[in-house]
């Protein structure tokens, strides 16, 4: 394998959580609104709309609260009573009397193909800007004599896309540069570019699930990464391409093929994708290399 000792699959899965604290619940009438929280793998919220479904919940029924809104990033804040879009749409209170809330949504706007009390549909496509990333977030249930209660509504966003990234550990006495980075997957393997996806929310157990994934267009590209310069006299250093491949949800297994070129010579070597990636989830193939 030469140069290539060993691969190192880094899987990242983040938690999620959403924190406010009142010693008391105010007995005036109190607007519902909401915000966004980066989550812990600085995921920057790259979107301006997103479209939220919220319920309320009284003894064993419930009913809609907001039924799909568009929420517009204004002056500094999320709204859904203003911008475009919101003409029809009504600002909601809490209601002290409600027994639980339930939120979920998605994001940006134009991606949300799909809402409903149980169900999220996305378009995701492949790509490496993260401008173009589809997010959603995981439920968010608020009872009454929680601290959240009454309370802005914090969502917290991930990806619906996969993130792929390749990342070298060197030490090395002099600058070496990683270049043509590829990975190459199986021969009869393909992945989606484009899907449809489907997520269901089960509100008893505060879980979400993958029903369906329609492939609309697939491949069977190397996905190539950008270059990798590692300084000189570096001490066991990390470095990582930039930015992340980030595909929708891809199952696919088999044996892969790694190649690049450390200072202008090829390296390759082989490794197995046991389990296919997961949508939300970091994966990222380390190497080692040694001058």
């Amino acid at each position: 394998m030469g140069y290539l000792r060993r691969i190192i699959l880094i899987l990242s899965v983040w938690s999620f959580f959403s924190c406010s604290k009142e010693s008391a619940l105010p007995k005036e009438q109190r607007a519902l609104q909401f915000s966004t929280v980066e989550s812990k793998s600085n995921l920057s919220l790259p979107f301006t709309t997103f479209k939220v479904w919220g319920e309320v919940c009284v003894a064993s029924s419930s009913e809609p609260l907001i039924q799909g809104y568009r929420v517009n990033y204004i002056n500094n804040q999320w709204s859904y009573t203003q911008g475009e879009g919101t003409g029809e749409q009504e600002m909601k209170y809490w209601s002290y009397s409600a027994d639980e809330y339930r939120f979920h949504a998605g994001a940006p706007l134009q991606r949300v193909k799909d809402i409903t009390a149980s169900s999220l549909t996305l378009q995701v496509n492949k790509t490496r800007s993260q401008d173009e990333t589809t997010l959603f977030t995981q439920p968010y249930v608020v009872k009454r004599g929680d601290a959240q209660f009454g309370n802005t509504v914090n969502l917290k966003f991930t990806y619906a896309n996969c993130r792929v990234n390749v990342a070298v550990k060197c030490k090395a006495s002099q600058e070496v540069t990683v270049s043509n980075i590829k990975l190459t997957p199986p021969a009869s393997v393909y992945y989606p570019t484009s899907c449809t996806m489907q997520l269901s929310y089960d509100w008893s157990r505060q879980s979400i699930s993958l029903t369906s994934l329609t492939k609309q267009t697939n491949a069977n590209d190397a996905l190539a990464f950008s270059d990798i310069i590692i300084p000189a006299e570096s001490a066991n250093a990390v470095e990582s391409s930039s930015p992340f491949y980030m595909i929708p949800d891809a199952g696919i297994t088999g044996q892969w093929r790694a190649t690049l070129k450390i200072d202008g010579i090829a390296r390759e070597v082989l490794f197995t994708v046991d389990k296919g990636w997961e949508s939300g989830k970091s994966y990222i193939y380390s190497f080692l290399y040694t001058d």
